[in-house]
């Protein structure tokens, strides 16, 4: 019995060679919103974006860069790009678009920051890869369309190059 634990104490006290673990890469540093970004708020989602009339939804959303804080107030300030109405602050998630099944969706989407942009996820009868519309820095686009399918459906937006 005292050989086993004496065996297992000089092993244990034997210097450790560790000279074949490679050291972890340097961490990248987080990526930082422009001066006066402003801060993204939360989204509860209790209100609907847009004004709804004679069954259109005329909603106008920008996509701007903002300061971003995953958890709260004490993680780091990130940039990340959001959407807002205009006027408003950015949002996470984007603004609620809540219409009845049916309603014809006229959106006007500015591209506020100074990266090209893929966006996806409005017009979810269309197979993924055909329901992106790519816009330029700076650019507008209109975009009309029809909500066709219920239920909760995702919009996004990603830097041209990052959206696959």
């Amino acid at each position: 019995m005292l050989l086993p634990l004496l065996a297992a104490l000089l092993v244990a006290s034997a210097p450790q060679q560790q000279e074949s673990i490679v050291p972890p890469p340097p961490r990248e540093p987080l990526p930082r919103p422009v001066a006066n970004a402003p801060l993204t708020q939360v989204n509860d989602n209790r209100t609907a974006a847009g004004a709804l009339a004679n069954g259109t939804l005329t909603l106008s959303l920008d996509v701007v860069e903002a300061a971003y804080q995953a958890e709260g107030p004490t993680d780091p300030v990130v940039r990340a790009f959001a959407f807002a109405e205009p006027g408003k602050a950015p949002v996470v998630p984007g603004p609620l678009v809540r219409a009845p099944l049916g309603t014809l969706v006229r959106l006007t989407v500015r591209n506020r920051t100074d990266s090209a942009l893929v966006l996806g996820g409005m017009r979810r009868k269309l197979p993924a890869g055909r329901d992106t519309v790519h816009l330029a820095a700076g650019a507008t686009r209109e975009i009309a369309f029809q909500l066709d399918v219920a239920g909760e459906s995702f919009y996004w937006a990603a830097a041209k190059g990052l959206s696959n």
